[in-house]
């Protein structure tokens, strides 16, 4: 089984800017996120992007029973989001019950600054 559960607050830089939400519409990452974020909700899950003018957050989850090839595209997406808007920041935990032993460990990865990192899950581990 692979599940995932995630969040993301949406910014274009990772410093403070008063028109934020203007520039990601502006330069049209809006609208490649959303877009990713509704193309990945019509799989097994639940994914979607609320917000306002002034902040806007996505939020995906889901799992599926059997491997099948699309498995990865929750934590593509994770990362595209990260490479498109820098200033973005969020979680996500994976429950991955992969054949290499490590079937009840889950997986944190931390979006911050651009880039995403991959960390053990000291929290909802058993």
């Amino acid at each position: 089984m692979f599940e995932y559960h995630g969040w993301a607050a949406i910014r274009a830089t990772p410093h403070e800017e008063p028109l934020d939400h203007d520039l990601l519409r502006s330069n049209g990452v809006e609208n490649t996120i959303r877009e990713s974020v509704d193309e990945l909700g019509t799989a097994p899950g639940l994914a979607t992007c609320v917000g306002s003018t002034a902040f806007w957050c996505c939020t995906w989850q889901g799992s599926r029973t059997m491997p099948v090839p699309d498995t990865g595209e929750a934590i593509a997406l994770f990362r595209r989001v990260a490479h498109l808007a820098p200033g973005s920041y969020g979680i996500m935990h994976i429950h991955d019950e992969a054949p290499d032993g490590r079937d009840n460990e889950l997986t944190t990865l931390v979006m911050k600054r651009g880039g995403v990192t991959e960390h053990p899950d000291t929290f909802l581990s058993p």
